[in-house]
């Protein structure tokens, strides 16, 4: 498979009347790959937001803030920094603390007809499928991470799923 944005855009397109587009933009490879593709839809771009949540659990956190706000500046797409409380509660894994954040966080941005999209691909489905077997989940937990789900006011959407995390460091060396 080629990653294109062309790609990206068919992914999309039962979305098109989408208000606005938030994407979950952490400045890893996958969601600045995920967000170079959108920023080449000519007919999304001017919905398109990347959002950044600031967990603020590591000392380099306002510096790949910063990086994330330039890289949506020399792409010419709106950018937010969401700050967040992200410390675990007793008995909570500092993951799932940051993770929950994160939603709420997602969840105050998100109006009616907005899509938030998350860079999640392949390799991460086939992790969440094993961790859920290992856990022991039922055929709920087993069938994976959705495509597309109502989320908040909106949709939840992972474009990249079917796609190889080598696909998208293949793309991100172009």
């Amino acid at each position: 498979m080629k990653l294109t944005a062309q790609y990206i855009n068919s992914q999309l397109a039962p979305y098109h009347a989408a208000n606005k587009l938030f994407i979950g933009y952490s400045g890893g490879v996958d969601s600045h790959v995920l967000l170079h593709l959108l920023a080449n839809i000519p007919e999304l771009k001017n919905k398109l937001n990347a959002v950044y949540v600031h967990h603020g659990l590591q000392a380099e956190a306002d510096d790949w803030a910063n990086h994330c706000q330039q890289i949506a500046a020399d792409l010419c797409v709106h950018f937010q920094c969401v700050k967040v409380n992200a410390q675990a509660l007793s008995g909570q894994s500092p993951e799932e603390a940051a993770r929950n954040a994160r939603y709420q966080a997602f969840k105050k941005i998100l109006g009616k007809n907005d899509l938030l999209i998350f860079a999640q691909h392949r390799n991460d489905q086939l992790e969440t499928f094993l961790l859920q077997l290992f856990r022991g989940a039922g055929l709920k937990g087993l069938s994976g991470m959705p495509a597309a789900i109502n989320f908040a006011a909106g949709k939840l959407i992972r474009p990249l799923l079917e796609v190889e995390q080598q696909t998208i460091k293949g793309y991100a060396q172009q």
